[in-house]
């Protein structure tokens, strides 16, 4: 987990995206994440969209704006986490 963006907070989309926590599966098998949850201790939270998680791979739930593709999931949010 990454909570806290190194460097200087500017309000960036690139800082907010230094912000980011990763999951892992480390079973053998896929996991469908779809409607699966991330809740921080403020209440913000993130439900996963459409997203599988193969088996033995990671996924880096980054707090700004950004394509989904392999291995990273964007939250699109404007504000730091």
């Amino acid at each position: 987990m990454q909570y806290d963006s190194p460097g200087r907070d500017d309000r960036s989309n690139r800082s907010r995206n230094k912000e980011w926590v990763e999951i892992t599966n480390d079973g053998r098998r896929a996991v469908n994440l779809e409607g699966w949850t991330l809740t921080d201790e403020d209440g913000h939270t993130f439900t996963f969209r459409h997203y599988r998680l193969s088996g033995h791979e990671s996924v880096r739930v980054h707090t700004g704006e950004g394509r989904d593709r392999d291995g990273h999931v964007f939250q699109d949010r404007r504000h730091y986490v």
